[in-house]
């Protein structure tokens, strides 16, 4: 029997990724939806047996899309896919309504075991690390307070203003938290730490 996928994710390259890797032969795809939104009022039209849902998207975010889901439908087996680590408390409080969680580093191996066994009513998420916690612990007070204002999108400028600190060193401090949490770029750290529980990403900033 084939199993029915919907993928959800705002980068179309990352869609037809996964479709590419989808074996053909076990699931179908059977739509796709590029915001928390639209994803939500799809999956209630075209009832999927596995929805995979990126964390991170326009229009709300893909664990309130996943409540909302399962809401309406609670049969249905979502999957969170990622680009950066979840923080281990907020995959345990995702397990009531999540069936499963994969990086997007994953194998094809990788995905369609996880597609395979999440259809077949298991619930499979990684092994728990503190490393990551370890990475932000390693965070100075004022370091953390900068990353918490990276997550809500504000500029250098912006957080000077707010911390009442010379923007120089706001610049200094950014460097410093990208090499703590070997990151390349603001960005990648704002969703790491977003992923970790930092508090709200601004997708409009």
């Amino acid at each position: 029997m084939i199993t029915k996928i919907m993928i959800v994710d705002d980068h179309q390259l990352v869609r037809e990724g996964i479709k590419h890797l989808i074996d053909q032969d076990r699931f179908e795809v059977v739509g796709e939806a590029s915001s928390a939104q639209d994803a939500v009022h799809m999956a209630e039209r075209i009832r999927p047996d596995v929805v995979l849902l990126d964390v991170n998207m326009p229009g709300g975010s893909g664990v309130d899309a996943a409540r909302r889901m399962m809401f309406t439908n609670p049969n249905l087996r979502i999957v969170l896919i990622s680009m950066m680590p979840m923080k281990p408390e907020t995959l345990r409080s995702l397990k009531s309504f999540v069936k499963g969680y994969l990086s997007k580093s994953s194998s094809a191996s990788d995905l369609n075991d996880m597609l395979i066994r999440v259809a077949a009513g298991e619930s499979i998420f990684p092994e728990f690390d503190d490393g990551d916690m370890a990475l932000l612990d390693s965070l100075t007070p004022r370091e953390q307070d900068i990353l918490k204002e990276l997550v809500q999108g504000h500029s250098n400028k912006v957080i000077a203003n707010n911390l009442d600190v010379a923007e120089g060193t706001i610049k200094v401090h950014i460097k410093t938290i990208l090499k703590k949490l070997h990151v390349r770029n603001r960005t990648q750290a704002a969703l790491y730490a977003y992923e970790q529980g930092f508090g709200a990403l601004d997708m409009h900033a």
